[in-house]
C-alpha cells in the first residue's frame, strides 16, 4: 500500500492563482485554453471604460431623464439601475463560473434547460442576445447623429430648421464614417 504524496512542484503550482485554477476548470469540462492572458489591472480598466462609453450614455440620456422626471427620478433610477445591473452581473458571473465557455448566455441556456427544449431555447437564447448586439450597434451612431443634430440647433438657431429625418440621414453619415 503506497501513499500517493504530491511532490512541493505540484503543491507549489495549485497555489499559483486563479489562471492556474481556470485551466483546471477548462480541463474538467473538457475543453483546453487556446489564449494566453496577459492583461494588466490597469489595461482592463481602460479596456472597460473605453469599450463602455459610459460619459457619452450617460451625456444622450441626462436630458430625457430630467425632462421627464427630474433629479429625483434620474437618482432613484440610477439606484434602481445600479442594482438591477448588478444582480444581472452577479448571475451571469456565477454561471460563467460553473461553465466556462465562449459561448455565453446560449451555452448556459443549452446546460441548464430541460433536455426537450435545449436545440429551441439555446437557439433563441442566442438570437435574442445577437438581435441585442446588433441594436447596441446601431444606438451609439444614433445617438452621434441625434447630438450632432442638437449642436447644429443650438449653434445655428436662424439659420437650421430642425427636420425628423436630419436625423436619420446623420445618423447614416455617422454609420458610413465609422465603416
Amino acid at each position: 500500500m503506497s501513499l500517493d504524496m504530491a511532490s512541493p512542484a505540484i503543491d507549489n503550482e495549485k497555489h499559483l492563482g486563479s489562471q492556474n485554477q481556470d485551466e483546471q476548470n477548462l480541463e474538467r469540462h473538457g475543453y483546453v485554453q487556446q489564449t494566453k492572458r496577459n492583461f494588466s489591472l490597469t489595461a482592463m480598466v481602460a479596456t472597460c471604460v473605453n469599450l463602455m462609453a459610459t460619459w457619452e450614455a450617460l451625456s444622450s440620456t441626462l436630458a430625457a431623464g430630467l425632462v421627464s422626471g427630474g433629479a429625483v427620478s434620474l437618482v432613484y433610477g440610477v439606484i434602481v439601475a445600479f442594482v438591477g445591473s448588478l444582480c444581472s452581473a452577479s448571475s451571469l458571473a456565477e454561471l460563467a463560473s460553473s461553465f466556462p465557455t465562449a459561448g455565453g448566455q446560449y451555452h448556459f441556456v443549452a446546460k441548464l434547460s430541460p433536455k426537450t427544449s435545449r436545440p429551441l431555447t439555446s437557439w433563441l437564447a442566442g438570437y435574442i442576445s445577437t438581435l441585442g448586439w446588433i441594436a447596441s450597434a446601431g444606438s451609439a451612431p444614433f445617438l452621434a447623429g441625434t447630438q450632432i443634430q442638437g449642436l447644429l440647433v443650438l449653434n445655428y438657431p436662424d439659420s437650421y430648421v430642425f427636420q425628423r429625418w436630419h436625423g436619420t440621414l446623420l445618423f447614416w453619415a455617422v454609420l458610413l464614417g465609422s465603416a
